[in-house]
């Protein structure tokens, strides 16, 4: 999850106390911009609403995303410093302008951001209110640049806490940033055959890496580490850990018991778009392949967890941790 999605989940999970204590104390910062409608007691979004949402949406979708709250007047204390939430200026007609924005996210930004979300908080969080703030969350881009519509017809991006217009070298650079891929981990439950006849949860997790994005991902490589509940598969013939498609990178005893295990590719491995690769498997820890200790991990709670990184030419590493809980597994395997 990135700053931006952490963010606008925090403030949406906090709801309006969570608005309250936003002000005096909240700055505008890369990834946070507060933002008054025109006249908050008038329903419907006005031209100035509409030029400053397509700034914002074109400003956080060039940069690394991020979040817009509306319904907040900030300002700076004198003339210099951030700008801080300092009052409330909840909107009227709260549905309306909801609606109003995810109608008009087609029209404000040219290509459009899909990944766009606007969310509700009613005062006291009451919906018949009809009152209260929008918090608009703004993934970065996979396509960027992106112009802002209506009435600006500007390329924007996010410098501090101000939205600026993209000078030459800046679209250049984020045309460059089209030409590449977009990298997930995959991870899949296996039953085993055996398990089907004999009806015990015998299984492992096939982890790979997928490749969402339209272009090839080059010398691809994955980093493993078990965390809890499973281990590294190891070939019954030797000592090696299993790999599938990609090279097992040596390590020592140590490094991998600190990082996991480390799986890199060469000049002829890549994934194209939309497919995915195998790399290789975990396996659960013993209690996991037992059918009544799986019942009991599933009331206590017990998750499977591993940590990765992955990485390809001319891509950011992305790091995540997953979890799988055993009622999860159960499910899965049809237990």
């Amino acid at each position: 999850m990135d700053n931006a999605q952490l963010l606008f989940k925090q403030i949406v999970e906090g709801g309006y106390n969570g608005i309250k204590s936003m002000i005096g104390t909240s700055e505008e910062n890369l990834f946070l911009d507060f933002k008054r409608k025109t006249n908050p007691l008038l329903d419907g979004l006005k031209r100035d609403d509409k030029t400053t949402y397509a700034k914002a949406l074109s400003g956080f979708s060039n940069a690394s995303g991020g979040v817009i709250v509306w319904g907040i007047d900030a300002r700076k204390e004198g003339n210099t410093g951030p700008d801080v939430a300092r009052e409330e200026q909840p909107i009227a007609g709260l549905k309306r302008f909801l609606t109003d924005l995810n109608s008009l996210i087609s029209d404000a930004l040219v290509p459009v951001n899909t990944g766009v979300i606007n969310r509700e908080i009613y005062i006291n969080d009451d919906p018949k209110s009809d009152k209260g703030f929008i918090v608009s969350y703004v993934p970065a881009s996979d396509l960027p640049p992106h112009r802002a519509m209506c009435t600006e017809n500007i390329y924007y991006t996010r410098a501090g806490d101000n939205f600026i217009m993209m000078e030459h070298f800046m679209l250049e650079d984020a045309f460059g940033r089209r030409v590449k891929p977009k990298l997930e981990i995959y991870c899949r439950v296996v039953r085993h055959r055996t398990s089907i006849v004999s009806n015990t949860p015998s299984f492992h997790l096939l982890i790979g890496i997928k490749n969402k994005g339209k272009y090839m991902a080059n010398y691809p490589a994955l980093r493993v580490k078990a965390v809890s509940g499973c281990k590294y598969a190891i070939e019954t013939s030797s000592s090696n850990i299993i790999n599938i498609n990609l090279n097992n990178v040596l390590q020592t005893e140590q490094k991998i018991q600190e990082s996991g295990i480390f799986f890199a590719g060469g000049v002829s491995d890549c994934i194209h778009p939309n497919t995915y690769l195998e790399v290789t498997r975990l396996n659960p820890e013993k209690e996991w392949s037992d059918r009544e200790s799986l019942i009991g991990l599933a009331m206590r709670d017990e998750k499977i967890i591993f940590e990765y990184s992955l990485y390809a030419e001319g891509c950011p590493e992305e790091t995540e941790t997953v979890e799988i809980t055993a009622e999860e597994i159960m499910d899965l395997l049809r237990i």
